[in-house]
């Protein structure tokens, strides 16, 4: 359970199993700092609610100081809206360029919209999740955490989080929750196209962790060389184990007809053509 302390500027936390109260953000100083930091040294001016998404974000209306900030399970807080000044501004806009005036409760949807009541305003104002897709450089290999910086014309947001040596996520191909295709043709195994039994399946994923033969970051993989994971995965298809024939990096395989040579005890076999599509 979360506690407003707001005479305090404090959020404090109350384990259910223990009974014991702790604070959980604030550290009892007016004011406001601690952006892209732990939040238990941030400042609060008179915090006045809190929401917590899906994932176990807590947001918190920094009522004084015109914000809604946001702890994440980290212990990382930033500003998600509002720019600190007193008035109506913003709509249509990045929402940590927006104004608030006095802002009061807080709620999120099932979507993870959050929805903030504008009190002397006397509105209630959403702010939208935006999603930005990047790809972690190869350069972050054997680190253990490393700080995300993001720029925008509304400013700087920060924040730290952990790597890992793999964390592996399958790509869904359609609205069925598909996550693999035919290697015979590239096509979805779907419902109306199902997998058969001893099939060669292709599955696409992210999050395999560090590859032989690298290539520098944001470059495609090499045509002439194959860049396989460090790590071998396991892959269960219906809980049986299944055997997996490669994984790693996939190819930027040319169109059209390409040469196919096999190579034996150093000695390379003539060449034939293979037409790829």
């Amino acid at each position: 359970m979360l506690i407003v302390d707001q005479g305090a500027h404090k959020i404090r936390k109350v384990d259910a199993a223990s009974n014991n109260i702790s604070t959980f953000a604030g550290n009892g100083s007016q004011g406001f700092s601690g952006d892209g930091g732990q939040a238990a040294l941030a400042t609060f001016n008179n915090p006045t609610a809190t929401a917590v998404d899906a994932a176990g974000n807590v947001y918190v209306t920094d009522q004084s100081n015109q914000r809604i900030r946001l702890i994440d399970t980290a212990g990382t807080i930033l500003t998600v809206a509002g720019n600190g000044n007193v008035a109506f501004s913003g709509d249509g806009g990045s929402a940590t360029a927006a104004s608030l005036n006095y802002p009061g409760g807080i709620v999120l949807d099932s979507s993870g919209a959050l929805y903030i009541v504008d009190s002397v305003n006397q509105r209630v104002r959403k702010v939208r999740q935006e999603q930005l897709s990047v790809q972690a450089p190869w350069s972050l290999s054997g680190k253990n955490s490393v700080v995300v910086s993001v720029t925008t014309a509304a400013g700087n947001a920060q924040v730290t989080v952990p790597v890992l040596g793999a964390q592996p996520g399958i790509f869904i191909l359609d609205g069925a929750s598909s996550g693999a295709t035919h290697s015979s043709d590239g096509s979805v195994a779907g419902a109306s196209n199902p997998a058969a039994r001893d099939e060669t399946l292709v599955l696409y994923l992210t999050g395999l962790g560090p590859v032989q033969n690298t290539p520098a970051s944001g470059d495609a993989a090499s045509l002439s060389t194959l860049s396989p994971t460090v790590i071998k995965p396991t892959v269960t298809i219906g809980g049986f184990d299944s055997t997996v024939i490669f994984s790693g990096l996939t190819a930027a395989v040319a169109t059209g007809t390409v040469d196919l040579t096999v190579t034996a005890n150093g000695v390379t076999s003539n060449t034939a053509k293979i037409p790829i599509r």
